[in-house]
């Protein structure tokens, strides 16, 4: 049993959904980086089309399961939310309503994920959100909701500006 793998785990005709799922909770050598690298493959990311359409709850929902893997040591479905939240990113169309999604989302990551300090190395999910909000800063600077954000202090605003002047 140690040696099926979900392929063939889910060909057997003669288990039904029920015995097949049992079977796979039960195997011990199931590859989550295969289902990962599979998955991958497979997705397109949600995108925004207008100004109008909120795009926080899609992110959120990514920042939300990378934090339920750091917590959880479940390194392969982080991997994969961080995965899936830059490829969204990549795909964001800025609009006047984005730093609004944006600053809700740091404020969750920040609130949510470790601190660096002692460290010049930076939690992969709260880099990733610096160096966008860093790469289209000119939609940032006047927006009142990364103001806000701003001037609430924390790691955010230290990590942002170490974006800036590394990239300067």
């Amino acid at each position: 049993m140690d040696s099926l793998t979900i392929d063939e785990l889910m060909r057997s005709s003669a288990l039904d959904k029920e015995k097949q799922l049992q079977r796979r909770l039960l195997c011990s050598k199931i590859e989550l980086e295969d289902v990962v690298k599979t998955m991958s493959k497979l997705y397109e990311p949600v995108t925004n089309e207008s100004w109008e359409d909120d795009m926080a709850p899609v992110l959120i929902g990514h920042a939300r399961l990378y934090v339920f893997g750091e917590q959880h040591l479940v390194y392969n479905l982080k991997s994969l939310a961080l995965f899936k939240l830059h490829k969204v990113l990549m795909h964001l169309t800025v609009f006047g309503t984005t730093p609004r999604a944006i600053t809700e989302l740091a404020r969750y990551v920040y609130d949510n994920t470790l601190t660096n300090e002692g460290s010049d190395d930076m939690d992969p999910l709260r880099k990733i959100i610096v160096e966008f909000v860093a790469i289209h800063f000119p939609f940032y600077e006047q927006s009142p909701f990364h103001k806000d954000l701003m001037r609430e202090g924390g790691d955010y605003p230290v990590d942002l500006l170490n974006v800036v002047a590394k990239w300067r």
